[in-house]
């Protein structure tokens, strides 16, 4: 996956150490991005800290940060509980 976006277009930014949580592609506003999932990534932050922190470091250090056009964006494939508010 890592290949095929860098040979589609070079300029989309990938979330350093999460490449096993890049599930695809997607488009915002006629741009491709990188489409990861939320679940993942809060998982792989769990393994080195509680959950909740987990989850309130993705919120506002990972998905709260904007790069610029080609920022990630990150799909829940579900929601539950109030960590998702």
């Amino acid at each position: 996956m890592i290949d095929l976006i860098a040979k589609l277009d070079p300029k989309i930014l990938l979330a350093d150490g999460y490449d096993e949580c890049l599930i695809g592609l997607a488009f915002r506003v006629g741009e491709l991005v990188a489409l990861y999932s939320a679940e993942a990534v809060i998982d792989k932050l769990a393994e080195d800290m509680p959950y909740d922190d987990a989850v309130d470091y993705f919120k506002f250090n990972i998905a709260g940060a904007y790069m610029g056009e080609k920022t990630p964006v990150f799909f829940y494939n579900y929601v539950s509980g109030e960590e998702y508010e």
